[in-house]
């Protein structure tokens, strides 16, 4: 028991001395992680408009609107009747554009103007 006595001391002096490094702060050569939000919405002007000029531009402009369709800005497209705020699987730009030809949205296109208007079509 006496050993005890003696050993628990010097047991805590050693404790007490040891590394007193905060292992919660982040070390300096850990860079922050990078922001990997994946759930963008995405613009009208940067992501929407030119995916259909590119690929509707040619018959469905300011100078041709055939069947009433002019995606060269975003008023005339609304007022097509084309797009359904907030049912983009469902708008006539999706189910129309989709399969004309032999489809005219890559699978990337249709799901960005899908989710742009699943997101209320906004003019951004």
């Amino acid at each position: 028991m006496r050993h005890w006595i003696i050993a628990l001391p010097v047991l805590f002096a050693l404790v007490a001395c040891g590394d007193t490094k905060d292992d919660t702060a982040p070390s300096e050569d850990t860079a922050p992680p990078e922001d990997t939000d994946t759930n963008i919405i995405p613009g009208f002007a940067a992501d929407v408009l030119p995916v259909l000029t590119d690929n509707c531009g040619g018959c469905h402009g300011a100078n041709e609107a055939r069947a009433g369709l002019d995606v060269t800005t975003h008023a005339s497209l609304m007022a097509s009747g084309y797009v359904t705020a907030g049912d983009g699987a469902g708008s006539r730009l999706i189910t129309v554009g989709s399969h004309h030809g032999s489809g005219w949205f890559d699978t990337a296109e249709q799901e960005t103007i899908v989710a742009w208007i699943d997101e209320d079509a906004l003019d951004n």
